[in-house]
């Protein structure tokens, strides 16, 4: 399963911006984006990769005015521009366009695949403008993860307890993402909670996070809980916890919106090209 942000949206002070990112220090340049919220349109690029993704995945879109609530924002999806990858062995591979994700992709071949530890670079083409970054594969991934759900339901909700070892003597960037579905293994994943770690100050400790969900146990089906974890590129890391700070904080007066970073090179543009490594545990609750 790959793993994706479906169709989330991120606001800023100005601007909603959707994207649809694949959804994590090493190779980024950030951007300035302090002038960005001047523009009055933006073009929106994000893109991320995984050697455990069977797909390569890259969506491009503009953004709108917060104002702006009653766009139909299929609008928003550019769908004629030229993107490309290459990896830093010279080898490139041009996306299509898919109308049915909305997304810019390619399938994983042997002849082009994604590495750990290698460089890619992202080339976009819209309106004659080109926009350019670049990612690294980070190059380890987690081991040792331990996931248990606790005998001991209190309240209808039951632990959830996860550990894992960290990545020793580097600074790691982790994202943890509990989903969890019903009846059969292929059907869509609903998203318990999404967890942001840094090692700092615990370097070589092992990680562990405790939270409480309901779990069905009773129902008629069975139910599955996949956890993921991601070893992300510090850039990535940052946006997606700006967005989840900004979403949890949208209804509260007096927080100030966090500027994610962008390291997407050109005029009036804003996203994230990076890479990250991901692990997945799963088991059966029921």
């Amino acid at each position: 399963m790959n793993f994706n942000f479906n169709k989330i949206q991120y606001k800023m002070k100005q601007f909603i911006f959707l994207s649809i990112l694949f959804v994590f220090y090493n190779c980024e340049t950030e951007v300035d984006v302090s002038n960005l919220l001047n523009q009055e349109q933006l073009l929106i690029i994000n893109g991320y990769l995984s050697p455990q993704d069977t797909v390569l995945k890259v969506q491009v879109s503009k953004s709108i005015s917060i104002a702006n609530k009653d766009i139909n924002t299929d609008n928003l999806i550019v769908k004629d521009a030229s993107v490309s990858i290459t990896s830093e062995d010279g080898a490139t591979v041009s996306l299509d366009y898919s109308l049915q994700n909305k997304n810019y992709e390619k399938d994983v071949t042997s002849d082009f695949s994604i590495v750990a530890g290698k460089k890619y670079f992202l080339e976009v083409q819209v309106d004659n403008q080109k926009y350019n970054a670049t990612c690294e594969i980070p190059l380890n991934t987690i081991e040792n993860i331990n996931f248990e759900l606790d005998d001991d339901i209190k309240y209808d909700r039951q632990d959830i307890n996860i550990s894992f070892d960290d990545i020793k003597n580097e600074p790691n960037n982790y994202i943890v993402r509990s989903l969890k579905t019903g009846a059969a293994r292929d059907e869509d994943w609903n998203v318990m909670g999404v967890d942001f770690i840094r090692d700092i100050n615990r370097e070589n400790q092992p990680i562990t996070l405790s939270y409480k969900k309901k779990i069905p146990t009773n129902a008629d089906k069975e139910i599955f809980i996949s956890i993921n974890i991601l070893n992300a590129e510090k850039i990535m890391y940052d946006q997606l916890s700006a967005l989840s700070k900004n979403s949890t904080n949208e209804d509260d007066i007096f927080y100030t919106d966090i500027i994610a970073p962008s390291n997407i090179q050109g005029n009036n543009v804003y996203g994230v090209f990076a890479g990250y490594q991901r692990a997945i545990i799963n088991k059966k609750v029921k």
